[in-house]
């Protein structure tokens, strides 16, 4: 087939144009579907209303400061910080115990 006869082809316009919605919706839910798991990935916001001190968590654990700065160095426990204040929430907290149990009975 010659090139001259392609280009007279009645429907290869429709045959673009087709294509190229096709195109535009694969493309579409493609940027969807990575915003969906963008979002998803992205961590709850905390309600500092609920959050403690680190002063109010060594009281609660029986630990000193220095002890909750090397859990935090050594990713031990999670924390919020804002500014040069570090702040707990209880979820933080209840993760970090569930991860120092010893003992767990079956």
């Amino acid at each position: 087939m010659s090139t001259k006869q392609s280009s007279s082809n009645p429907y290869l316009p429709a045959l673009a144009a087709s294509l190229a919605d096709f195109v535009e919706q694969v493309v579409r839910a493609e940027v969807a579907r990575q915003l969906a798991d963008h979002a998803a990935q992205q961590p709850a916001p905390v309600n500092m209303d609920h959050t403690i001190s680190e002063k109010e968590l060594c009281a609660r654990l029986g630990i000193s400061p220095r002890t909750a700065a090397r859990l935090r160095a050594r990713k031990r426990i999670r924390f919020v910080q804002v500014g040069r204040r570090v702040r707990y929430t209880p979820e933080h907290i209840a993760e970090f115990i569930r991860s120092n149990e010893r003992g767990k009975r079956k």
